[in-house]
């Protein structure tokens, strides 16, 4: 009994990666680097609650060890959900650019709707189940399923289910309510998300739409 426990006791689940860099200063760094992202696309920066907001709550997910392995962001199309993803990703790069192990430090992003090529290489598809860091940009869009040598795959469903077996740090972005999520995707794959995910939702419309000026 003594052997077995032991050896039970050696099957643990490596806790995933958080910021433990300058962790007081990562909301101030993350706004900068948000504001920063919006202006280089020649926009306006908005500086409205909403957006510090769910700053703040990125930056606690990126440096609090007792928030769940993956993030889920939420909200209609133009409202910086993107953008805050990328933030994320340049702000991890900075940080770690000078550590031995930095490869490990890279929040590799993908397109959700680029699966559907992914799954048909073994090894790419691998690589993405395992890697340390994974940003999936606008779920919901990529095909179902997808038909390989005869043989079909639901790449996210898949994607998840091994992420969320290895507890991984996974972002991801979403046009798609909670609802929509579950008719798309079914109750198994919907209480995966519930289990794995904290989640940031923007209520804010899109600001790719010019808002009409006040008198």
């Amino acid at each position: 009994m003594n052997e077995f426990l032991t050896r039970l006791g050696q099957r643990s689940i490596v806790p995933r990666f958080k910021i433990e860099k300058c962790v007081n200063e990562i909301p101030a760094m993350l706004f900068e680097v948000y504001k920063r992202e919006v202006e280089l696309r020649g926009k306006t920066f908005i500086n409205d609650a909403e957006t510090r907001n769910n700053l703040l709550k990125a930056s606690k997910w990126l440096t609090d060890p007792n928030t769940k392995s993956s993030l889920l962001i939420m909200g209609v199309l133009g409202n910086g959900k993107s953008t805050l993803l990328k933030s994320m990703q340049i702000l991890i790069s900075i940080l770690y650019a000078n550590e031995k192990d930095s490869f490990k430090k890279v929040l590799r992003s993908i397109k959700a709707n680029d699966l559907a090529k992914i799954v048909q290489n073994d090894a790419q598809f691998t690589e993405l189940k395992q890697c340390d860091l994974l940003a999936i940009d606008d779920i919901g869009i990529e095909p179902s399923d997808v038909k390989v040598y005869g043989n079909v795959y639901s790449p996210l469903v898949e994607l998840i289910y091994a992420r969320y077996d290895a507890q991984k740090f996974t972002v991801m972005t979403t046009n798609l309510t909670e609802d929509e999520l579950f008719n798309k995707y079914g109750a198994r794959i919907s209480d995966r998300f519930a289990e794995m995910c904290d989640q940031i939702a923007y209520e804010q419309g899109s600001y790719r739409i010019e808002k009409p000026k006040t008198k």
